[in-house]
């Protein structure tokens, strides 16, 4: 291992890890409740995005000698719950709802990145930060033109 990861460094991989496994979930419980085609794939698209984070960070954790946080086994459930309770409100409370989860995402994120001096964690995280931030831009979009 070129270059080993602080605890720090190490406990943010977890925590993302369990977030991820939850954003991943609330796309999933979110898009079946939908009518509406289009924004069902968009969130799929969402979903298959944040897997993909899921699964790079389980990656990233078993690279550097971690093992993925006992709790993750129940984010899925609690993700479900949480999203069916709001999909009771309406399409736009999902997206609204969906907004500030991946808005809590990019700031724990951008704390993450003032702290880890991995270079491969850095690069990670500022790319799902990203991945987060376009996420929130197309739900804006969607909620301005009064998508539901």
């Amino acid at each position: 291992m070129a270059n080993p990861l602080t605890s720090e460094e190490m406990k943010s991989l977890r925590q993302f890890h369990v977030l991820e496994i939850g954003a991943a979930e609330l796309y999933r419980t979110n898009r079946r409740w939908l009518k509406d085609e289009e924004l069902a794939r968009t969130l799929k698209e969402f979903g298959d995005v944040e897997i993909e984070h899921r699964d790079t960070l389980r990656q990233f954790i078993a690279k550097y000698g971690g093992k993925p946080a006992w709790i993750s086994h129940f984010a899925r459930t609690g993700a479900t719950v949480v999203a069916s309770l709001v999909n009771l409100f309406g399409v736009r409370a999902r997206l609204r709802f969906e907004c500030a989860v991946e808005r809590k995402a990019v700031r724990d994120y951008t704390m993450a990145l003032e702290m880890a001096k991995n270079e491969e964690l850095r690069s990670l995280f500022e790319k799902y930060r990203g991945h987060e931030q376009h996420h929130i831009d197309v739900m804006t979009k969607l909620l301005e033109r009064g998508r539901s």
